[in-house]
């Protein structure tokens, strides 16, 4: 994947890094190696303490919403979060939708 101008790419997710769902970082890791620059908005840290080696890997700045933000604050947050991001995605759309 050759990527022109190195678009800056936003994804909101609802955990990071999502235990068992490794098609998100094999998702990000893909973008990355092809020249797009990205940044993770999450909503809560995962709890687990463990962190996968894909994980290791990402160079993506992870920001995470203060913890137990209401519902009404996350939008807000989440746009003082993605200045100079051209596409925004929302991962598994349940919260981070």
């Amino acid at each position: 994947m050759n990527v022109a101008n190195n678009p800056r790419i936003g994804y909101v997710v609802n955990e990071f890094p999502q235990l068992g769902d490794h098609r998100l970082l094999d998702e990000l890791l893909e973008l990355e190696r092809g020249g797009v620059e990205l940044s993770v908005f999450a909503l809560r840290r995962a709890d687990t303490g463990w962190r996968t080696p894909k994980a290791t890997r990402l160079r993506a700045r992870v920001a995470y919403l203060p913890t137990r933000a209401p519902i009404r604050e996350r939008g807000a947050w989440i746009a003082s979060h993605v200045r100079d991001i051209e596409h925004l995605h929302a991962y598994s759309a349940r919260e981070s939708a």
